[in-house]
């Protein structure tokens, strides 16, 4: 839906661009149902095998927390563990043994499911709306890549459901393929956002969301009218408590887009305050020691989470491109600045509006040197990004 909302052609790996050509060939003759049965099967087949790495508990779940490997999951498993009554189980839904050891898919359930899954995909595909009709074939290749991971998430949610304890919630940070399954699966669903959302992003049928700002509830509330939608809170630092420092918030990106950061490290070097750098997750640090003067940073990644490195740190302003460390620090009193423009592609499809709710780099340069020195500028500053909203220091 990215690409199409941005009128791009869809990239695909080497799987993706194989089936794409044979179900070219195959809806011609009729024969996209054989088709996409065999890739769902295949992935199916894989799945079934790899629940079995482990013994299996078959335990009556009442809370289940599902992540992928984020960045920030074991603060967001925490926060999750916090506001739950009861024990938590875990699973990684890009690690089928951790299912597997929860409770196990039966070889006809799983066949059964895949059948009627392949049928949905076809009906879906069969009532697009002309003005998509065009991408048909498209919208049954990401089908059939998806069909066997479905299959099997639907019928273990399936199974989960019916012996889990009354009341029973499943908790998901990413809104993919398991989150789907288990919402069709009539199982009670909660999001925790952890990253900005997409407008171009299809949700399933949340019966929760934990959203990270107000502009993304507002956005959750309008496209899933069911779901119960708050913001999480974070707690609010004190301009007068804060430090002469700067955070550098990185990402994970290209060299040429990381490279956006350079003329601001200089310029922090230059004014004499001191340059913190976190470092994403999946970064290899190549860039900070090869590109960047390591006597003018220091890099901070002992911190669990980035909340605990902003109270740790207490830096006057955050600067990233457009990672949700930027709207983590509005929402705890921190003033966000981004090096990213209009030319960036995830900004121009983000909920969030980030180009009102951050100064930006380097227009802002001028209002920037200021809040570093004038708290009442800082003060200002901070309602003027929060949209009037009344600050913590008032």
């Amino acid at each position: 839906m990215q690409s199409i909302a941005a009128a791009q052609p869809v990239a695909r790996g080497t799987r993706g661009r194989r089936l794409r050509i044979i179900l070219i060939w195959a809806d011609r003759f009729g024969l996209a149902r054989p088709v996409l049965f065999a890739a769902g099967l295949y992935d199916l087949a894989v799945k079934l095998l790899q629940q079995r790495a482990h013994p299996c508990t078959n335990e009556r779940l009442s809370r289940l927390f599902v992540g992928f490997g984020a960045g920030a999951e074991e603060t967001l498993f925490k926060e999750y563990c916090a506001t739950s009554k009861g024990s938590v189980a875990r699973a990684n839904q890009v690690d089928v043994a951790s299912m597997g050891r929860i409770h196990r898919v039966g070889g006809w359930e799983a066949l059964r499911t895949l059948w009627v899954a392949c049928g949905t995909v076809l009906r879906s595909v069969r009532e697009l709306p002309d003005a998509l009709k065009g991408w048909r074939i498209d919208f049954l290749t990401h089908g059939g890549l998806r069909l066997g991971g479905y299959s099997y998430m639907r019928a273990w949610f399936e199974g989960i459901r019916e012996t889990g304890l009354p009341n029973s919630e499943v908790c998901f940070l990413a809104a993919d393929t398991p989150a789907f399954a288990a919402a069709d699966a009539g199982a009670n669903t909660r999001y925790m956002q952890h990253g900005f959302v997409r407008r171009s992003l299809l949700f399933p049928c949340f019966d929760s969301v934990d959203a990270l700002t107000e502009d993304e509830a507002i956005h959750f509330r309008r496209t899933l009218p069911g779901a119960r939608v708050h913001v999480r809170g974070s707690e609010q630092l004190r301009v007068n408590n804060l430090s002469a420092s700067v955070l550098v918030a990185s990402v994970y990106e290209g060299e040429q887009e990381m490279r956006r950061i350079l003329p601001v490290c200089d310029w922090v070097h230059e004014s004499g305050w001191t340059l913190f750098v976190r470092p994403h997750p999946r970064e290899d640090g190549v860039f900070w020691s090869e590109e960047v003067d390591r006597s003018l940073i220091r890099i901070e990644d002992g911190d669990l989470s980035f909340h605990d490195a902003l109270n740790r740190l207490r830096p006057r302003i955050v600067v990233s491109w457009y990672s949700t460390a930027l709207a983590d620090a509005l929402n705890c009193g921190i003033i966000p600045v981004t090096v990213s423009d209009e030319s960036t592609p995830a900004v121009s499809d983000m909920v969030y509006p980030l180009f009102k709710r951050a100064l930006r780099w380097p227009q802002d340069r001028q209002r920037i040197a200021e809040i570093m020195s004038s708290d009442e500028a800082y003060r200002a500053t901070l309602r003027s990004l929060r949209g009037n909203a009344p600050s913590s220091d008032e």
